[in-house]
C-alpha cells in the first residue's frame, strides 16, 4: 500500500510540474512561434531547462501509472500488455527526449533520434489512450468510484489525443499546413495531458 501511495504522490507531483512547466514556456518569452514551432524548439532556446522539466514530469508521470495500472489489472490479456507497454514507451521517450534536443539547422544524429522518440511519443500515448480507456473504464480502472470524476475527460482525451496524433502526418507531409504545425502538436499534448489527469483522478480519492 504504501508503495501505490508514493507511486501516486511521484506521478501526480510529475504532472503538475509538466503542466505548470509547459504553461510557463508558452508564458515567457523564447522565439518560439505557438501556431507554427512544435513544443521541442523551446529545448534549443533560453527557457531549456523548463522544456527538460516539462519532459521529464510527463516521464515520471506515465511511468509511475503504468506501474500502478499495472499492479491493479495485472498482466496477460493481450490488450493491457499492449496499453501498459505503450504507456511505458511513451513514458522513456519523454525522459530520453531531454538528451536528444530537435534539429533548427542543418539535420544532425542527435536531431534524427529525437525525431524517432517524437514519433514514440506520439505512438505511445495514442494508443495507451484508446486501449486502456477502452479497455478499464468498465471496470472502473479497479480503482473504485473515483472513476465516475474522470470517466468523461479520459473518453474525450483519448479520442482527441488520437485525433491529433494522426493529423501530425498530413500536417507535416503537406507543404501548405506545415504552418500549422505547432498549433497540431500543442493540441495534441494538451489532450493527452488532459488524459493523464482524468487518469490520476481516480487515485487521488
Amino acid at each position: 500500500m504504501h508503495a501505490l501511495i508514493i507511486l501516486v504522490s511521484i506521478g501526480s507531483l510529475g504532472l503538475a510540474c509538466s503542466i505548470l512547466t509547459l504553461i510557463a514556456m508558452h508564458a515567457l518569452p523564447a522565439g518560439v512561434h505557438a501556431l507554427g514551432d512544435p513544443v521541442c524548439f523551446y529545448a534549443t532556446s533560453g527557457l531549456r531547462p523548463l522544456f527538460w522539466a516539462s519532459s521529464l514530469g510527463m516521464g515520471a508521470s506515465a511511468l509511475c501509472l503504468a506501474i500502478r495500472l499495472g499492479l491493479v489489472t495485472g498482466l496477460g490479456s493481450v490488450s493491457s500488455d499492449i496499453s501498459l507497454g505503450a504507456l511505458c514507451t511513451f513514458a522513456l521517450s519523454r525522459l530520453a527526449i531531454v538528451f536528444f534536443p530537435a534539429d533548427r539547422g542543418p539535420r544532425t544524429v542527435r536531431g534524427a533520434v529525437h525525431v524517432v522518440l517524437d514519433v514514440l511519443t506520439f505512438t505511445g500515448i495514442s494508443t495507451a489512450a484508446f486501449l486502456t480507456t477502452k479497455g478499464l473504464a468498465p471496470l472502473g480502472w479497479g480503482l473504485g468510484q473515483g472513476w465516475a470524476v474522470s470517466g468523461s475527460l479520459a473518453r474525450i482525451s483519448a479520442i482527441t489525443t488520437i485525433v491529433f496524433a494522426w493529423l501530425t502526418v498530413p500536417v507535416i507531409s503537406i507543404p501548405s499546413w506545415r504552418r500549422w504545425t505547432g498549433l497540431n502538436e500543442r493540441c495534441l499534448f494538451a489532450s493527452f495531458l488532459a488524459w493523464l489527469v482524468a487518469a490520476y483522478l481516480p487515485l487521488l480519492h
